[in-house]
């Protein structure tokens, strides 16, 4: 067996495609891992209801978004890998949109004001949710940020746990 392995490293295809092979293993397993406590992300799985308030004041619903895509990000505004992908939410933020919502969610924060402060400094214009903790259970978070993508009809379509650039996110909700 080793002999084989060796024999195929030594050429810089099969080793090119050994290697992507292995990687490809390693991020599935590492997302599987992370993925496994929350809810399951098939079409009969409906998302748990949510009535929030936004740091605009207004409450949002999920029922008020119900007929389009939805990508619900839960995020802490002191989480490193939120600053990194804010800028991914941002470009992928279209207001004229009529087939997915956005809606941020920040959960873990000390105030008010440093949810301002995170959505001013990623100049961030979608509703950020402000969670009492009640979303996060629902949703069973425990990482963030955490996403989840639901269909049109409210279901569970898509999940993720940690980092994606914005054509990982435009990709899940297509």
């Amino acid at each position: 067996m080793l002999n084989l392995y060796r024999r195929l490293r030594a050429h810089w295809a099969t080793s090119l495609l050994l290697d992507g092979a292995l990687i490809a293993v390693v991020f599935l397993g590492v997302s599987a891992w992370q993925t496994r406590n929350l809810l399951p992300s098939r079409s009969a799985t409906a998302a748990p209801a949510i009535a929030l308030t936004a740091l605009d004041g207004r409450t949002y619903t999920l029922e008020q978004v119900r007929g389009r895509k939805v990508l619900l990000y839960f995020f802490a505004p002191w989480c490193k890998v939120c600053n990194l992908s804010a800028h991914a939410l941002r470009n992928l933020y279209d207001p004229e949109d009529g087939a997915t919502a956005i809606y941020l969610v920040a959960i873990s924060y000390g105030s008010v004001e440093a949810v301002r402060e995170y959505a001013q400094r990623h100049r961030l214009d979608m509703p950020i949710l402000l969670d009492d903790g009640s979303a996060a259970r629902a949703y069973r978070i425990g990482a963030t940020p955490t996403y989840y993508v639901l269909d049109e009809a409210g279901n569970v379509a898509r999940k993720s746990v940690g980092y994606s650039t914005e054509l990982g996110m435009r990709w899940r909700t297509l």
